[in-house]
């Protein structure tokens, strides 16, 4: 074989400098992005130790008086009922959140994890609960479909009653509730 011209030797030299260079570029991006995710990881872990902290330390008269206090009467289906904790103003300061209001509930467990009762489990259509709303009223929000995902997770969607073209979406896990339910003309 014939051995390279100059220019073509250039070519492969220059090749291969560009690609020794882009490797060097993403690796060295993918060390700062790591960094980045790993110092961010770092301050949402103390942010949310700090949370708790403040949280344990304001409630510690807090936790007798909820030891103490009466159980919310859940109006029939209401899957919620407002609540107001003894330390909701430590809690908006440990843990602040970009929203005008912040309403403070407490959770029907009954109603969710009562697998026999529970509208979440019922044949699709027939299962229906309320969510109450902060200025009074409710929206009815009728079961379409749930899903077991583990022993104490589950997905179920659905819509509000009279409104086809709305949807509700919840996420259940273990004893977390995350709820959203949209509708064009009512909102988020």
């Amino acid at each position: 074989m014939f051995p390279p011209s100059r220019p073509r030797r250039r070519l492969l030299a220059l090749a291969l400098l560009l690609v020794v260079g882009a490797g060097i570029f993403f690796a060295r991006r993918e060390s700062v992005t790591r960094a980045t995710n790993a110092s961010s990881r770092k301050r949402i872990s103390q942010s949310a130790g700090a949370a708790a902290e403040n949280f344990s330390a304001s409630s510690s008269s807090a936790k007798k008086n909820f030891a103490d206090a009466v159980a919310p009467t859940f109006a029939r289906d209401a899957l919620f009922a407002f609540a107001q904790p003894v330390n909701a103003a430590a809690l908006d300061a440990a843990l602040p959140a970009p929203t005008h209001a912040i309403a403070y509930v407490r959770l029907n467990a009954a109603l969710i994890t009562n697998s026999k009762a529970s509208p979440f489990w019922k044949k699709s259509g027939e299962g229906r609960v309320e969510l109450p709303l902060p200025g009074g009223g409710a929206l009815r929000v009728v079961i379409d479909d749930s899903e077991m995902l583990g022993v104490d997770r589950f997905t179920s969607s659905g819509h509000i009653e009279g409104r086809p073209d709305s949807r509700a979406v919840f996420a259940w896990n273990e004893g977390f509730l995350h709820a959203s339910v949209d509708d064009a003309e009512l909102g988020s």
